[in-house]
This record gives C-alpha cells, sequence and structure tokens, in this order.
C-alpha cells in the first residue's frame, strides 16, 4: 500500500518504478539508488509495507556500496535497521555493531560508527 497522504503521489511512484530501469540501463548507478530510496520512502511504516520499504532501502544501499558511497551506504544501514526494529526483528535491526538509535543524531554519527570511530 503506497501512501497517498502527499497529493500526486502515486503517480510519484509510477514515475520512479518507470524511471529505476531507465537508470539502471543508462549506467547511471547515482540516480537509480536515489530512486530506490525515494521509492522506499514512499512506503508507510505499516506491517503491510515494511517488507518492501525495506527491500527498497536494501536496493539503494546496494547501489551505493558499488559507488563507494560509505556514508550513504551507512545511512541506508540504518534505515533497514530501524525497519527492522519496528517489525520486533530485533537481531535483523543489529546490522551495524554499537549502532543505536539514542546515539545517532546525523549522518555523520552514522558513518562513524559504521566506520568504528
Amino acid at each position: 500500500m503506497i501512501s497517498s497522504k502527499r497529493g500526486n503521489f502515486g503517480q510519484g511512484v509510477a514515475l520512479i518504478k518507470k524511471a529505476l530501469p531507465l537508470s539502471r540501463n543508462m549506467g547511471n548507478r547515482p540516480l537509480e539508488a536515489e530512486g530506490w530510496y525515494y521509492l522506499g520512502e514512499a512506503y508507510e511504516r505499516s506491517p503491510a509495507d515494511l517488507p518492501e520499504k525495506i527491500r527498497c532501502y536494501a536496493q539503494a544501499r546496494q547501489c551505493y556500496r558499488q559507488l563507494g558511497n560509505r556514508e550513504k551506504e551507512a545511512y541506508l544501514l540504518k534505515c533497514i535497521a530501524d525497519m527492522h526494529s519496528l517489525q520486533g526483528q530485533y537481531d535483523q535491526a543489529s546490522v551495524i555493531p554499537g549502532l543505536h538509535c539514542s546515539r545517532v543524531k546525523s549522518r555523520r554519527d552514522v558513518l562513524l560508527l559504521a566506520l568504528g570511530c
């Protein structure tokens, strides 16, 4: 179920879904990564939507990993961990050792924790 609280959101999601294969075929990995991230953001934090939200975040994370963008990869890991926490899957939520939501205030904090600093 895609959220429709924000106007023409369904239309936006449809456009992202069309753009993803185009980005991939053109070899534009940064655009593909952003597309996966924003598609994940489109899904609500409901039990029905969380698996698809996690799948989209995981796709974005993989793109960022291939691009060597460690900051965005770490941020997506945190997003995925947060979604697993919402599902009550705390064992899967600990994807970054030492990463606890209470310690994270910014993207920089996520990166430092992911790098073990």
